[in-house]
């Protein structure tokens, strides 16, 4: 399995739902956060 950066093929973006893998739960929430961050505005 490939390392994430800049969101790769172990995180999976679906309408706005990001579903994680193997363990990638940080990463996954550093998304949301800056996925959210950005669409607040």
């Amino acid at each position: 399995m490939k390392k994430p950066s800049s969101g790769g093929s172990a995180v999976i973006q679906l309408d706005g739902l990001i579903k994680t893998f193997d363990g990638y739960q940080a990463v996954n929430d550093v998304s949301l956060e800056v996925r959210y961050t950005d669409l607040l505005g």
